[in-house]
């Protein structure tokens, strides 16, 4: 234990009750600034979950297309909240259909923008083409909060994925679109 010198020269043992109501204040105030960090960690969470499970959708569908020598497509139905991988022509007509269960988006996160190259699709229904080199679509998809402000940043995912290689980047915390995301 710490002892420390009176005005007066004298030596006393312990603290006082006003060093120990600033201990107390400064680990409520530690206490509550990390509660509200982990708070909006699990805020954020379903926006960043669903961008990594569309992410490993399409890793997926790009390694069965390399596997099988065919085109796999992944399919998003944002009416129905939902997504799956078809086996395709390279057109895009189906072969053979849900190659995998349909996996649910959560009902928490919407879909901002879906971007095919530079231009952006509306459609309630996208198709992601994955094709026997490796190759994909050249896509850009935003998801953010559903009840936040579209402007808002901190709560928004862009799943990038690269035509030439098929490969898929998420990007959290940043809204991408084709033209500005890094290689």
């Amino acid at each position: 234990m710490f002892k420390f010198r009176h005005l007066h020269g004298h030596l006393r043992g312990g603290y006082t009750a006003l060093e120990l109501a600033a201990v107390v204040l400064i680990i409520m105030v530690l206490t509550l600034g990390s509660l509200a960090g982990v708070r909006h960690i699990g805020y954020r969470e379903p926006v960043e979950q669903n961008a990594r499970r569309l992410a490993q959708a399409f890793a997926g569908a790009r390694s069965y297309a390399i596997a099988n020598n065919s085109t796999f497509t992944v399919r998003i139905d944002l009416a129905r909240r939902n997504f799956w991988i078809d086996e395709t022509s390279p057109a895009g007509a189906t072969i053979q259909p849900k190659v995998t269960r349909p996996e649910l988006l959560d009902p928490t996160v919407a879909v901002e923008q879906f971007i095919y190259g530079a231009l952006v699709n509306e459609s309630p229904q996208h198709s992601v083409r994955f094709f026997a080199d490796g190759s994909s679509d050249d896509v850009s998809i935003v998801l953010r909060r559903a009840e936040e402000n579209p402007a808002d940043e901190k709560d928004v995912s862009t799943v990038r994925l690269y035509g030439p290689t098929g490969q898929s980047k998420v990007f959290h915390g940043r809204r991408l679109t084709p033209a500005l995301s890094p290689l």
